[in-house]
């Protein structure tokens, strides 16, 4: 079956009643990697009908897209190993959970550099937009530490990142340039923990979410500036069903149907909740059973989240994989008087 017919086939079954969710492959792995031997996908973004890939590991092109997602896929470079270390000074590229789109260039905090950097994703073009010695300076450190948690502010297109040798929240404010958005000691001061441990994200309004691993919570940063407490450890394993247990975060991301969805993962749970009243909207969106269910059998979801035609997408980080996405599980029948179960997991031609 082409993938356009299986692609309209899964949103015809979404509409039906829904048992569960279905994980379905988008990229397959062998497509991502392109006959190369990264490690594995290490996160994703998507936009239209293209994936753009970050792929980890020695001596392989670090940044590829793939185009025609709902068709037939074509793998091209961004921007190859030879010209990352050219500007880099290395050829492994790390582009982290908070990899998105702004004003028109791919834009990440390289774990590798500690670095901003923007990438025009059609030409391959590198913009080192903020520097590690500008954060030094900022922050006053001799060092400076970038860590996977951070996210693209899309109302203004900077740069939210986790700086962990201050224990800093900080955001970009154009070329070189950045601001203090939490110390720790103020992180300390709200939560008892200056750590950010998962995804970061913001909301439609300009709320900022992420992981904090250490006390067990989803942290959140208003619009206002208040830094309170969006979801506490009662509150997740109330719904998880747990005992008091230690929780972990991997993704968090706003998707456009207005839900904040993030990786649990501790349990393997795939999570969602609505900024409007996050404990009590607080769901599973895709428990580890249909993770493991999935074409890939693999349940550690953390890698990074995108959206594709109204479904959340992910990339597993523990194993070389594809980008997959969680469809509803079907009722009966399907389009085409296809069961929708045969639909959802069909391996496609």
């Amino acid at each position: 079956m082409v993938r356009s017919i299986f692609l309209i086939g899964i949103l015809a079954c979404a509409l039906e009643a829904q048992a569960g969710m279905s994980v379905v492959e988008l990229v397959s792995w062998d497509t991502a990697r392109g006959g190369e031997t990264p490690l594995r996908l290490y996160s994703h973004v998507i936009s239209g009908e293209t994936a753009y890939i970050n792929m980890t590991g020695s001596g392989i092109t670090p940044l590829v897209r793939v185009d025609g997602l709902n068709g037939t896929q074509a793998r091209t470079t961004i921007v190859s190993g030879i010209e990352w270390f050219l500007v880099a000074g290395d050829t492994r590229l790390t582009a982290t959970k908070g990899m998105g789109l702004s004003h028109g260039y791919l834009q990440f905090g390289d774990v590798r550099s500690d670095a901003i950097w923007r990438v025009n994703p059609d030409t391959g073009g590198v913009i080192a937009y903020v520097d590690q010695a500008s954060i030094s300076n900022f922050t006053g450190r001799s060092k400076v530490y970038i860590l996977d948690f951070q996210a693209v502010n899309p109302a203004s297109g900077e740069h939210v990142f986790y700086e962990g040798e201050s224990d800093g929240i900080y955001i970009t404010t154009g070329s070189n340039a950045v601001a203090l958005v939490a110390d720790s000691t103020a992180l300390s001061n709200a939560f008892g923990s200056t750590e950010v441990s998962g995804g970061m994200t913001y909301d439609a309004a300009g709320n900022l979410y992420w992981g904090n691993a250490e006390v067990d919570l989803v942290g959140m940063r208003t619009t206002g500036g208040v830094l309170q407490t969006a979801l506490s450890q009662a509150q997740i394993e109330g719904v998880l069903g747990l005992g008091p247990t230690n929780l972990s975060f991997g993704a968090v991301f706003y998707a456009p149907d207005g839900w904040v969805y993030f990786f649990e993962r501790g349990t393997r749970n795939i999570m969602r909740f609505d900024p409007s009243d996050p404990p009590g909207t607080l769901a599973i969106h895709v428990t580890t059973a249909e993770l493991l269910a999935g074409p890939a059998a693999e349940d550690d979801a953390a890698g990074s989240f995108g959206w594709y035609h109204g479904f959340l997408t992910f990339n597993y980080v523990n194993k070389p994989a594809g980008i997959y996405m969680a469809v509803p599980e079907p009722g009966v029948w399907g389009l085409l008087g296809v069961g929708c179960a045969a639909v959802s997991r069909r391996e496609r031609s």
